[in-house]
């Protein structure tokens, strides 16, 4: 089992904390599963040190190596959530209060709406743990990405080039 955790925070510190935690939880939940966490570490935060447990490289976009994880827990980002779940990766989506009219929170909610990921408030509440453990479920993963492959069929990208072709 490999995941990915697409977590992002004010400070290296705020970071490091956040997979930390994440890291803890699910080991606790799943302490029989043998689980390769990676986080791709961002030139903001190059400063984080290692994480026992953590795999951390400099990858980007991180998009392009979707097919590598068998599920995520990231930020509700606007990049993160559209591509995470238009890859039909199964994801745990933690809105995140950037104080813009980035409403992370909402953009989360659609995603257990559809039945193609699962959202908490915060990795530090009960409904984090309750959704990790969903998460590892292999059965539930599998739901998540059938239920996003039936809610976004096509990217696009053939519909474009049959567009720019025409031009």
């Amino acid at each position: 089992l490999t995941l990915l955790l697409s977590l992002s925070a004010d400070t290296t510190d705020q970071l490091a904390e956040l997979i930390a935690r994440v890291r803890d939880v699910l080991d606790h939940v799943a302490p029989t599963e043998k689980a390769t966490l990676f986080a791709p570490r961002h030139a903001l935060h190059s400063a984080l040190g290692s994480l026992p447990g953590v795999v951390m490289k400099p990858v980007y976009p991180v998009a392009r190596y979707a097919n590598a994880f068998d599920a995520a827990i990231a930020t509700s980002g606007y990049n993160s959530y559209h591509e995470l779940v238009h890859l039909g990766v199964p994801t745990l989506f933690i809105a995140r209060d950037t104080g813009t009219l980035d409403d992370q929170a909402r953009r989360a909610s659609h995603a257990p709406l559809g039945g193609y990921g699962l959202t908490a408030d915060s990795v530090h509440d009960a409904t984090f743990t309750d959704a990790a453990r969903v998460l590892m479920d292999p059965r539930q993963r599998r739901r998540m990405r059938l239920a996003a492959d039936v809610a976004f069929p096509h990217n696009g990208a053939e519909q474009a080039g049959a567009h720019i072709t025409e031009l």
